[in-house]
């Protein structure tokens, strides 16, 4: 029986392989090299407890996406207005994104990400996991702590999975926003046996 803590590397690395994934789709769409990596990934066993996550003096981007199948969940992708403004700036260097679309250009990252973390839980997990159409919030950073902790669902343990990604364009770093992933508890139970390394 492998024990909890390598059940929690073996959802880290599953997630830093969908993140992996998700740098080459996003490289393709805007045309310039774009790597996505994690420089930091905690799990927390309790579903209230967003202390680690940053807040912001201004207002920042949610992008929440609701899992649904074999397990529940949320992903949540926080960008800072700051964050989101370097993304535009530097998709723009290869692509023309009018103003108007930007928000659609932050669901679509978040749709990628998602997807490509998602798909990587699902192949090796062998579940049937999905996500929904992703829905975009602008929250007062002040507020984010708040915000995260609502909808709590009384009938279900989750933990929360907080990763810190670094996108880099081209050869520089740019941008580091928070991926947050609430997950239903049971993922733990589902994980198989021999895919956890010893």
């Amino acid at each position: 029986m492998k024990t909890q803590k390598q059940r929690e590397t073996f959802i880290v690395h599953m997630l830093n392989k969908g993140f992996e994934n998700a740098a080459q789709s996003f490289s393709k769409i805007v045309n310039r090299n774009i790597k996505i990596s994690t420089s930091q990934s905690l799990v927390i066993r309790h579903d209230s407890d967003f202390s680690y996550v940053s807040e912001d003096s201004d207002e920042v981007y949610v992008m929440i996406t609701q899992l649904m199948g074999d397990f529940s969940g949320k992903s949540y992708l926080i960008i800072s207005r700051e964050e989101a403004d370097e993304i535009f700036r530097s998709v723009s260097v290869k692509k023309k994104f009018e103003e108007h679309l930007h928000d659609a250009l932050l669901l679509e990252i978040d749709n990628i990400l998602s997807a490509s973390v998602i798909s990587s839980i699902s192949d090796t997990m062998r579940s049937v996991v999905y996500g929904d159409v992703p829905r975009l919030k602008k929250v007062h950073g002040e507020e984010l702590h708040d915000f995260l902790k609502e909808n709590q669902d009384p009938h279900e343990t989750f933990s929360i999975i907080y990763s810190m990604a670094t996108f880099k364009f081209d050869t520089r770093e740019k941008i580091h926003p928070q991926f947050i992933w609430k997950i239903s508890s049971r993922i733990f139970d589902l994980i198989p046996e021999e895919a956890v390394a010893a």
